[in-house]
């Protein structure tokens, strides 16, 4: 059995990353051989070298690679360790249970003291159950500076905001690619961090809008310091694609639906949101009660 869904979607920890200062990444080495199981019965090995040697029977003691409950299984015991040591390791055990996707961590933090204080933890957390954290990289020297030099990734501060050498979670951006389809696109750079320092306000806003051939929506994030300076980012922008009318209704559902998901991720307080589309057709529509309406219109108008 494959087992129920533990970990956060992908999209989520983006997102969540994003919130940090000091942005952290570091690999679980080797995570599903250092786990023990104690019922290895269900896997099963029968082997001999020839045929005239007897058959030998032999039990993988440890979760396998290619088995459809390993991720499970290797997620469960890490979570685990979190919750039985949230005590011991507060700042460890919450980024065990929210920042890692399978033997991934990627988390942060906004000030040097608790950057140090996380790597501290988490090291010390995952050795307790005899799991070791490698290939550390950071986008601060001073963090990296505390690791030894054979538990990084690289001996020198990476780059992580602007550039793509931190390989994380497997995932590759197909820049080149996108290069050759639209141009200039190779030029766009959208910094991973996401407010500035000392927030005040936290304000989000979402934009839809729609085409003959696709209809998306854009969030924006505004900060603004204690300072009076600001910062606007752009957050997620997804895109659909129908060849039917009313386009400009299916993007400003889209849109509430991408905010929604946006405020639960980011898991921070958000001074105000706001929603914007250039449809007065849309706008009436949402002004007015949905049983005005007839079916396709109406839906939407409920559910937004």
């Amino acid at each position: 059995m494959v087992g129920p869904q533990l970990q956060t979607d992908l999209t989520t920890l983006l997102l969540r990353f994003r919130m940090h200062k000091i942005a952290i990444t570091a690999d679980l080495e080797k995570m599903y051989r250092q786990i023990t199981l104690h019922d290895s019965d269900f896997q099963r090995i029968v082997w001999r070298n020839s045929p005239f040697e007897p058959i030998q029977d032999f039990r993988l003691t440890r979760i396998a690679l290619g088995t459809a409950s390993a991720p499970y299984l290797a997620i469960k015991c890490l979570q685990q360790l979190a919750l039985n040591e949230s005590n011991n390791f507060p700042l460890a055990s919450k980024a065990a249970l929210k920042d890692f996707y399978v033997d991934d961590l990627m988390s942060g933090a906004n000030s040097l003291s608790e950057a140090l204080e996380l790597q501290n933890q988490l090291t010390q957390m995952v050795s307790s159950a005899g799991l070791v954290l490698r290939k550390w990289a950071s986008n601060c020297s001073k963090l990296l500076n505390s690791i030894d030099s054979d538990m990084r990734l690289s001996n020198t501060t990476l780059n992580i905001d602007n550039d793509n050498t931190v390989k994380t979670l497997d995932i590759k951006l197909e820049w080149e690619q996108l290069a050759d389809d639209v141009q200039f696109v190779k030029d766009i750079k959208i910094p991973r961090f996401l407010l500035v320092d000392s927030d005040n306000l936290f304000h989000l806003f979402g934009f839809s809008d729609a085409s003959e051939r696709a209809y998306a929506a854009a969030i924006y994030c505004r900060s603004v310091s204690d300072t009076g300076k600001i910062n606007v980012q752009l957050i997620i922008a997804p895109l659909k694609t129908v060849p039917l009318p009313r386009l400009e209704l299916c993007g400003a559902l889209l849109l509430v639906k991408l905010m929604d998901f946006t405020c639960k991720a980011l898991n921070y307080p958000i001074s105000q949101a706001q929603f914007y589309t250039d449809s007065t057709i849309v706008l009436s529509w949402i002004g007015s009660h949905a049983s005005r309406w007839k079916t396709f219109v109406a839906n939407r108008v409920a559910k937004i």
